[in-house]
């Protein structure tokens, strides 16, 4: 069964075919994406989901 899905501008996109589905671990395993996640990773905040949860609380008071 192939499922397809809806893409980023709402159009049906077919299933991810070989070719992209095994350039995925090449793209993830580049220096340059680790080197990249490394500097994204130290702006990431711990309590993002509370601060979240209280923006959204503040908003409805």
């Amino acid at each position: 069964m192939l499922l397809s899905t809806y893409g980023s501008r709402g159009v049906v996109e077919p299933p991810a075919g070989l070719a992209s589905l095994s350039a995925a671990p090449t793209a993830a395993l580049a220096p340059e994406t680790r080197a990249r996640a490394k500097t994204v990773a130290g702006t990431i905040r711990a309590d993002g989901a509370t601060v979240a949860a209280r923006s959204l609380l503040d908003a409805i008071d």
